[in-house]
């Protein structure tokens, strides 16, 4: 009897292909959320879950995880698309930690420092602010800070009014929450919601 293997990293590499479309799918109906009625929205949005699960279950498996998958998983894939596939695979062990991951992962402890830093006086602690940006890289909270700092190192605002906005902007962080889009910035730290009410 002839047996007819397929080669296992063929394997790896189709289900890791199968994967990323089947996100780019979450990341396309998730940008049409308003254009699509809630009903069909969330019954494509269950689809796909169950599609997920299947999908980083096979990955999963040929990577040879021993570690159970979650709900949360899913979850997290499905409201943040390809960034949160990449945080999947890497608590799997399928991935390495990407840059923007590190930077993530990082952002509680720079918005606790920057805080502390900005209680101190302008001239030091404006110069401390900037260092602290430039060690962590520039990402959307970094040019927030930026951005709210401007005013001060070009004498439109003073010390104490920075105080306030940055206190408010960088308290979700240090606390696990998230921040809302402000418009005079334009920095966006978006809660996506995965399913609507009918």
């Amino acid at each position: 009897m002839k047996e007819n293997l397929i080669d296992r990293g063929y394997l790896e590499e189709k289900a890791m292909n199968n994967l990323k479309e089947i996100v780019g799918v979450v990341e396309t109906l998730n940008s049409s959320e308003a254009a699509i009625p809630a009903n069909v929205f969330n019954d494509l949005a269950f689809g796909l879950r169950i599609t997920l699960h299947d999908a980083t279950t096979m990955v999963a498996v040929l990577n040879n995880v021993t570690r159970l998958q979650d709900m949360s998983d899913i979850e997290l894939i499905m409201q943040h698309g390809g960034r949160g596939l990449e945080q999947v695979l890497f608590k799997y062990g399928c991935s390495v930690e990407s840059e923007e991951m590190r930077k993530e992962r990082k952002r509680p402890e720079l918005a606790l420092r920057i805080l502390e830093l900005s209680k101190g006086d302008r001239g030091t602690s404006r110069n401390a602010i900037y260092d602290e940006i430039q060690r962590h890289g520039r990402d959307e909270l970094t040019d927030h800070v930026d951005i709210l700092l401007e005013g001060v190192t070009q004498n439109t605002k003073e010390w104490g009014q920075f105080q306030l906005e940055i206190e408010h902007f960088l308290t979700p962080f240090c606390t696990g929450g998230e921040s809302t889009r402000d418009e005079r910035s334009g920095a966006d730290f978006p809660k996506t919601y995965f399913g609507r009410d009918e």
